[in-house]
């Protein structure tokens, strides 16, 4: 899994689609792609390609959406998840 440094340096060459859904899910999940629609604006491939580029990246985790298998629920992963938490908490 990459470190914090080159999570941040993937980012800043990432397009502007996925830094935003990479922001949106520090802000809120687990969330399918419907809820990252209505988060963002975007459109349903936009996010697609989005969560690709974050997934490549080894940054997103997927899970099953409870009541529909054919959706699932996309959520940073662990390590991310604690990371973004403890600079959170030492912000404030």
């Amino acid at each position: 899994m990459p470190d914090r440094d080159d999570i941040v340096d993937e980012l800043v060459d990432a397009p502007p689609s996925v830094k935003l859904v990479y922001y949106v899910l520090q802000r809120e999940q687990p969330l399918s792609q419907q809820g990252i629609a209505t988060e963002t604006m975007l459109t349903k491939r936009t996010i697609r390609i989005a969560l690709g580029r974050l997934d490549d990246m080894e940054l997103l985790s997927q899970g099953n959406y409870p009541g529909d298998a054919r959706k699932n629920l996309y959520a940073l992963t662990r390590q991310e998840q604690t990371e973004h938490n403890d600079t959170a908490v030492s912000a404030n």
